[in-house]
């Protein structure tokens, strides 16, 4: 559907550099009717956003930050922060008032079990499709060239300059538009036992450790022992995925006004009565030789002779692991890519004592009452966590998302009944890495409208 703009209102004009001026004038000369004096610009329907920008565009690098799990001991926490290299090197004049605005803004990104941070950073080049997350939401994110527009009086900004054409008419022109002005303060974290944080005792640490300690380092960026840069975030949004999601619950219910909004990909807690027996696999994988503090899903041989992270992909069947053919919205190269690059690990006590559990629980009605789902998490405040999250909420699911499908998402929202706000948004043809699939960019986009409407 196009996009529709309502000018600004006129403004003093800014100087015009000769090349402008001769088009000006070029056009000046073209023989066609005048519009009104405020006009209205339609975006074609063709023109998106050009996210492919080159990886250039954002600058990523890593902060550690000391932190505690509950039983009182120091760890480091590994954080990925990606932010606009325009930021760096003194060249801010080419970033917008809005993007610096963004700046305050911090988005912390929590990735899910067997993955680590680059799951939200996984590069255009595997399948010529966009897949970093991060990037995206760091970017000054330009459009591709509009044409064919008409106008009399209008003011067209390109980065902070504004260009006034008044009363020439014009047949066309070009020009590249800055739409979707992102720029957003990013912060990555390779969870405790994954990527290059620290790796406690996996027997031990479970998912109020992780969340203890991603609170620590919240907290850090919060205020001026910043390891990551020595601004301190004014707002702060929560983005998971899958387990990511639901130790972003356990943080926000356990710590009241941490976060000024949350986004949840991949996990709901919700009603879902065919919710797939993934018991069974970590019950095969718990034998020995793999009754290790750390574990990682099979990629191929045995007990399974199968990639089971395909099950995370559109389509694919949960018995067999076969793959339709084609599979459009994702490709033989990310399976592989994933399997290689992205496979990670899970400690032993989260696999074992917590996410087994819980996807039984969500198999029955007790799912939504959040004192039985935190029960399983070994808390102390149970009956009191999920009625204690009040920021906004926003929940993404794909429709063949075997964690978090239409109905789980539709049941998700009496999660958070103290919530200012509980919105949700299903996209079909889409499984559970969603950052993996080829069809990845519309949910960033309603990601991005949740968080401008909540900063």
């Amino acid at each position: 559907m196009a996009r529709q703009l309502v000018l600004p209102s006129v403004v003093k004009p800014a100087a015009l550099g000769p090349v402008f001026a001769a088009v000006l004038l070029f056009c000046a000369l073209l023989p066609v009717r005048a519009t009104s004096s405020r006009a209205l610009l339609t975006r074609p329907a063709d023109v998106t956003p050009d996210v492919n920008l080159p990886d250039e565009a954002v600058s990523v690098r890593k902060a550690m930050f000391d932190v505690t799990i509950g039983d009182g001991t120091h760890h480091n926490l590994a954080v990925f922060v990606y932010e606009l290299s325009s930021l760096d090197g003194g060249r801010e004049s080419h970033v917008s008032h809005e993007c610096k605005k963004n700046q305050d803004v911090a988005l912390v990104l929590f990735h899910g079990a067997t993955y680590n941070h680059l799951y939200w950073d996984t590069p255009v080049s595997v399948d010529n499709s966009p897949h970093s997350h991060a990037r995206y939401l760091a970017k000054q994110l330009a459009t591709n060239m509009l044409s064919n527009i008409s106008w009399s009086q209008t003011q067209i900004s390109v980065y902070d300059h504004s260009l006034l054409f008044e009363r020439i008419p014009f047949r066309s022109v070009q020009v590249p538009r800055y739409l979707a002005k992102q720029c957003y303060y990013v912060l990555a974290a390779d969870m405790l036992g994954t990527g290059e944080s620290d790796k406690p005792d996996g027997f031990a640490i479970d998912v109020a450790d992780q969340a203890h300690a991603s609170a620590d380092f919240i907290r850090s960026i919060q205020n001026n022992h910043n390891p990551a840069r020595a601004k301190k975030a004014k707002k702060v949004i929560l983005i998971g995925h899958s387990f990511g999601s639901i130790m972003s619950d356990l943080i926000l219910g356990t710590n009241p006004g941490i976060a000024d909004g949350f986004v949840a990909t991949g996990w709901t807690n919700g009603y879902e009565p065919n919710m797939p027996n993934f018991e069974g696999v970590f019950g095969a994988i718990d034998q020995p030789p793999n009754t290790v503090p750390y574990i990682t899903l099979p990629t191929g041989g045995p007990p399974f002779g199968v990639n089971l992270r395909s099950g995370f992909y559109d389509g694919v069947d949960l018995t067999t692991f076969t793959a339709p053919d084609p599979h459009p919205t994702w490709t033989d190269a990310m399976l592989t890519y994933d399997s290689t690059n992205l496979a990670d690990f899970i400690t032993h006590k989260n696999a074992f004592l917590d996410i087994n559990p819980l996807l039984d629980n969500r198999r029955n009605n007790a799912a939504n009452a959040p004192d039985y789902i935190f029960n399983t998490f070994h808390t102390h405040q149970a009956s009191r966590i999920a009625f204690r999250i009040t920021c906004p909420v926003f929940i993404l699911c794909g429709e063949s998302d075997i964690f978090a499908n239409a109905a789980g998402c539709a049941a998700g929202g009496a999660y958070y009944p103290n919530s200012v706000s509980v919105t949700s948004f299903v996209q079909p043809n889409i499984g559970h890495v969603y950052n993996l699939h080829k069809t990845c960019v519309p949910g960033w986009e309603k990601i991005v409208a949740f968080v401008k409407s909540i900063t």
